[in-house]
């Protein structure tokens, strides 16, 4: 098994929301078919994206990614053989980044440097930001206690 984590941009035939719904509904899919599992991220016109999965089941899809003329400047940040998935109960996990969530990955790493691309942001730090969302997907879920 592997992860792969990339970031890259919105191309300019991007069209907002109704192209997210449509990768969300493709991967939906596609991943439960193959296996794959992880989470996008979106802010500002920009992806960040984990895969994880079987190595030729994530190559074959990040080569698919690769070519999706919605993407731009794709730039991976790791590829690497893992021993467990962190998204287990995802096929495609979404969050649409804020700004509370900009200052929660600032504790860790800088913002700055991963959406530029930098290859030099040690890999543990990704892996425990994207835990860190895989948090606060798993909180936003939860049934609002107080209406009840």
């Amino acid at each position: 098994m592997k992860q792969l984590f990339y970031v890259s941009n919105t191309s300019l035939s991007f069209r907002g929301k109704e192209d997210i719904e449509d990768i969300l509904s493709k991967a939906d899919s596609y991943n439960n078919q193959t296996g794959i599992s992880g989470i996008l991220l979106y802010h500002s016109g920009l992806f960040l994206q984990l895969l994880e999965g079987e190595s030729a089941d994530v190559d074959h899809l990040y080569s698919k990614i690769f070519k999706d003329p919605r993407h731009s400047n794709l730039t991976v940040l790791f590829d690497i053989a893992a021993t467990q998935r962190i998204f287990t109960k995802w096929g495609m996990a979404y969050r649409d980044v804020n700004e509370l969530d900009i200052k929660m990955v600032n504790q860790m790493l800088s913002w700055t440097r991963l959406i530029q691309g930098s290859k030099d942001i040690d890999n543990a730090l990704i892996l425990k930001m994207l835990e860190q969302f895989k948090e606060r997907i798993s909180i936003d879920q939860l049934p609002n206690l107080a209406k009840e």
